[in-house]
């Protein structure tokens, strides 16, 4: 192996590893807290994950900021518009930067059929090191994974897509 070929290894591995380490899973008592959690709407009502029992069940922690977060959601509207009855988005502001000016703002700008609530507290509780970060869980209630970022457009519509049609 040559000089330049173990730098490109190295600086592969230097950039790959803070993705690695960034990573992130739910302990048991993490996903008992999102399952617990009164999530509250932006207007004041509030909503729990057992009120879209039945259903794929995206919990989706992003910020009006954050452009691989917004990229996602057209993605996600085609399939809540494809699968009304199997599938739901909860897009959870984790309250780093938003505050209600911000998302109503983004709202009114936007026509998305997520149900979009605040999460700032249980952001904290989960400890999250980063959004876009996603808590998929399937009709029955039970964590089916976790998933950090995002593939775009296309590669989220596809992922979710097959998630879909696996669980149902």
């Amino acid at each position: 192996m040559t000089y330049k070929n173990y730098i490109s290894a190295f600086l592969l591995g230097f950039l790959l590893l803070p993705t690695v380490a960034l990573a992130q899973t739910l302990s048991e008592e993490q996903f008992a807290a999102v399952k617990t959690f009164e999530f509250e709407y932006w207007d004041g009502e509030k909503t729990t994950i057992d009120d879209y029992k039945g259903k794929l069940i995206l919990l989706d922690f992003w910020e009006t900021w954050c452009v691989p977060c917004i990229a996602s959601f057209p993605a996600y509207q085609r399939l809540v518009e494809e699968y009304p009855e199997k599938f739901v988005v909860l897009a959870a502001t984790p309250e780093m930067m938003d505050d209600k000016a911000r998302v109503d703002r983004f709202l009114s700008q936007n026509d998305y059929d997520f149900h979009f609530v605040r999460a700032g507290s249980l952001a904290r509780e989960l400890r999250l090191s980063g959004i876009p970060f996603k808590v998929i869980i399937a009709p029955d209630g039970s964590l089916l994974m976790t998933d950090r970022g995002s593939g775009g457009e296309q590669r989220e519509y596809q992922k979710f897509k097959k998630l879909i049609e696996e669980q149902f």
